[in-house]
């Protein structure tokens, strides 16, 4: 019986991966610079550079993360795609990390991808862009703090849940 069941969204689907059922995927990387659409917008992003073979691995998506920055864990929505409603032809990898101020850049963070919220969509204007962003936040968040609940911190066991916003 699979332990992801139950943090209120029917369209988490659990895939086994090495050590934790519920994990889709798993990502590191460098924080790099970004078009800074993000910051311009009021949702701050983290940008890491992924290999084509890492995006090949991952389907394009908004995606409910729990993100590591040295011992502290944060609630995170990532967004891995082509940024279409913008135009952006490349395939980028970007974290809202909910709660966290500052900068990141050249910083390894490392991103476990918990649930898929929603595909990759174009919007008809910025304004829907941001609607949606803000929706996929506030699901990202719900998420990860059911998710550690239940699945410790690998970096510190006895925080679950005490701390940044997860």
């Amino acid at each position: 019986m699979n332990s992801c069941v139950g943090f209120g969204l029917p369209l988490l689907k659990a895939v086994s991966v090495a050590y934790n059922e519920c994990m889709i995927a798993g990502i590191d990387g460098i924080v790099i610079k970004g078009s800074g659409l993000g910051a311009t917008l009021g949702i701050p992003t983290a940008n890491m550079r992924l290999s084509p073979a890492s995006l090949a691995t991952i389907k394009p998506g908004v995606y409910a993360s729990r993100v590591h920055i040295g011992t502290q864990v944060f609630a995170g929505a990532t967004h891995i795609g082509k940024n279409i409603t913008v135009g952006g032809r490349e395939l980028t990898c970007e974290t809202h990390i909910i709660g966290y101020q500052g900068a990141l850049y050249g910083t390894k963070i490392s991103l476990e991808l918990v649930a898929k919220i929603r595909d990759t969509k174009k919007f008809a204007s910025l304004e829907e862009l941001v609607h949606a962003m803000r929706h996929d936040i506030s699901q990202a968040k719900a998420i990860i703090e059911a998710y550690s609940k239940h699945v410790p911190n690998p970096n510190n066991p006895h925080d679950i849940n005490e701390k940044n916003n997860v």
